[in-house]
């Protein structure tokens, strides 16, 4: 099974933008995964292909939200002890790269203190991430580099990326679950940027050593908005997942800051929701038409986070600290304010 890439120079916007057909993909699955420079490229891709959820599921770019796992990590006391949930965490990609950040800022603290759940509702999914091995591009590498580059703050750019991650051959779990999961293949190739295996993908071995304990779990995050008793900071990252919520009623999202202040609400701990750009355009009203919500229900969104008891802690202060570069403040992050 072979995807046909889109050519981003090929793509008939226009045309696709005021065909009107039932199965029209959601904002999520044009903004998630895509950089601004192919989104309209990887809108039409989705929209074209019968299987754009499962896609859009399946196509997680490692470290494609590199300033939240690095300001989670600085903002993080590594002296306590600490659960990070990653909703929607897809092959494992997500939760790989929050534990390397967190060994390369704390050190031997992040094995001691952090433990880290994924969870993503598709369990083959889960299988994949189970198996420890992640299908990566020279795109991500790049990324790292440049980032390094400019901030030299990360945790996979330069020598790091030979660190932590080994060129491998396809699990064999994948050939058996393929068989099972036709869709899966789509891990392989990349539609935006027209690659696939051998052709700048490649698949990776994530070394684990020194890195927080990891366990990936088949469930919906909804079920996961608890609160871990035995810790002193937890951390709920729903970089672009918890946008899925808002598809059928803002306040499906605004419930999620109701539900985990409650479960927090009174206990001596730090409390932290990692958001990403996706649900950055949530709450700005700039965005009101590219994703179908009105200003006043990103309005409504926006107070309701405030009203719940979280503060943005990511806009002027991580930039301020020198954590993040003021291009990539896209990424929001939340702590909640226990009174």
């Amino acid at each position: 099974m072979r995807i046909s890439p889109v050519g981003y120079n090929r793509c008939p916007y226009n045309a696709v933008s005021k065909k009107n057909i039932s199965n029209q993909p959601s904002f999520t699955s044009i903004f998630a995964d895509a950089k601004p420079e192919t989104e309209r490229a990887y809108a039409y891709y989705t929209l074209m292909s019968p299987d754009f959820s499962k896609l859009k599921g399946s196509s997680t770019r490692i470290f494609r939200e590199l300033p939240a796992q690095l300001s989670i990590a600085k903002l993080l006391n590594p002296d306590k002890k600490t659960h990070i949930k990653v909703l929607g965490v897809s092959d494992g990609s997500e939760a790989f790269a929050y534990a390397i950040a967190l060994k390369e800022a704390m050190g031997d603290k992040a094995k001691e203190n952090v433990r880290i759940t994924g969870v993503d509702i598709q369990k083959p999914l889960i299988e994949c991430a189970k198996t420890g091995r992640i299908v990566c591009s020279d795109i991500e590498r790049k990324y790292a580099n440049d980032y390094e580059k400019d901030m030299g703050k990360s945790p996979i750019g330069g020598d790091n990326w030979e660190k932590y991650l080994k060129k491998t051959e396809r699990p064999q779990e994948f050939n058996a679950l393929i068989q099972k999961y036709p869709y899966l293949i789509y891990m392989e190739n990349d539609p935006v940027v027209g690659k696939k295996i051998g052709r700048g993908l490649d698949w990776y071995e994530v070394n684990k050593e020194g890195l927080p304990e990891i366990s990936f779990e088949a469930g919906d995050m909804r079920d996961y908005f608890t609160s871990t008793d035995d810790v002193e900071q937890e951390v709920y990252v729903v970089a672009n997942s918890a946008a899925y919520l808002a598809e059928s009623s803002p306040d499906d999202y605004i419930d999620m800051f109701r539900k985990i202040a409650e479960e927090n609400k009174g206990k001596n701990k730090d409390v932290y929701i990692v958001t990403g750009s996706v649900e950055g355009k949530l709450v700005n009203p700039k965005y009101s038409k590219t994703i179908g919500i009105s200003r006043q229900a990103q309005e409504k969104i926006k107070s309701a986070i405030a009203n719940s008891g979280f503060e943005n802690v990511s806009e002027f202060k991580l930039r301020k600290k020198g954590i993040i570069p003021y291009k990539e403040t896209s990424t929001l992050i939340y702590k909640m304010q226990n009174k």
